[in-house]
């Protein structure tokens, strides 16, 4: 088990802060104020157990809530203690997640921590909000370091581990990293598959939502095209002010991602938050229709760095 060191909770909410999410940059879908994608259903390595099926985030004037649909509880697959890893965002999308740990080369047995490099340690937080093998408190964190967790729970080593078993599919293959190439190009092919924060501090708590709380914020799976719910759906939410530090003003774009403990399936979801400029409090934020076409330059600016870097 791992101890976190933990940082002062941030301050107040940002009056003033607006966080538009957009529909992202491939298969995501807005619907009733969430931000959707779907995962492929038939890339869950041992069945519908290790499914995911579906991931959302919804932002009100002070909330962030981010929503999962599959087929494994929050506390792992019946009792088991294989379960969710940490949800990781990139808010530098335009770098690759490889490109951003430090001494990130091939898969080996013997190293299982990598650091993040000095320069994105600020572009990326990790949000620990289920029981799994690196214990520590439920929150949001800056990173220092990730694991890899997956072959102590009987998983896959790399995405190219995963894919020589046949479950990386080419259409929806991660959500919105909807294709092999995709996967491979930000995760890497023969990199350990890093799901856990090793070395990180707290800087925010989190408030965990079950399945009618999540119901009662409007989400619905079943509201976008090839979207069905899986035999649980599960959640929690975060104030905005976790973010107060940590994004600029204007529009951050950001790709979430998460892998089970085990590596048996794993889904991202792309998007980006608008921010107040710092230290103007009365800034105002776009109406709904503005974000929206601003979130989709944003989103196409992300989409061709990414194609020119591969």
């Amino acid at each position: 088990m791992k101890n976190f060191r933990t940082a002062t909770l941030l301050g107040g909410a940002i009056a003033a802060m607006g966080l538009a999410i957009a529909a992202p940059a491939q298969a995501g879908t807005m619907a009733g104020g969430w931000n959707y994608t779907v995962d492929n259903y038939n890339d869950g390595s041992g069945g519908e157990k290790y499914n995911i099926r579906g991931f959302a985030i919804k932002e009100t004037d002070e909330e962030i809530f981010i929503g999962l649909t599959g087929g494994i509880d929050l506390d792992g697959h019946d009792g088991n203690t294989i379960g969710w890893g940490d949800l990781v965002i990139n808010f530098s999308p335009e770098t690759d997640f490889n490109d951003m740990i430090e001494d990130y080369g091939s898969y080996t047995n013997s190293q299982k921590v990598y650091d993040v490099k000095d320069e994105y340690k600020d572009s990326l937080l990790a949000i620990r909000f289920a029981p799994n093998d690196q214990g520590g408190e439920y929150g949001v964190y800056s990173v220092d370091s990730f694991k890899g967790i997956t072959m102590e729970n009987s998983g896959y080593k790399t995405i190219q581990h995963y894919d020589n078993k046949g479950y990386l599919k080419d259409s929806y293959a991660m959500g919105d990293l909807s294709t092999k190439a995709e996967v491979k190009d930000y995760f890497g092919t023969n990199q350990r598959i890093l799901n856990v924060v090793e070395d990180g501090t707290k800087i925010a708590d989190i408030t965990q939502l079950g399945t009618l709380d999540l119901a009662a914020e409007g989400l619905d799976f079943t509201q976008v095209a090839g979207g069905t719910v899986g035999d649980y759906t599960l959640g929690f939410k975060v104030s905005k002010s976790a973010f107060e530090g940590y994004l600029p003003g204007g529009i951050s774009n950001y790709m979430a991602h998460i892998f089970l403990e085990c590596a048996n399936d794993g889904v991202a979801l792309a998007g980006n938050f608008t921010m107040p400029d710092e230290g103007n409090d009365d800034a105002v934020v776009p109406e709904p229709s503005a974000l929206l076409g601003l979130s989709a330059m944003g989103l196409a600016f992300f989409t061709r760095k990414r194609r020119q870097s591969a």
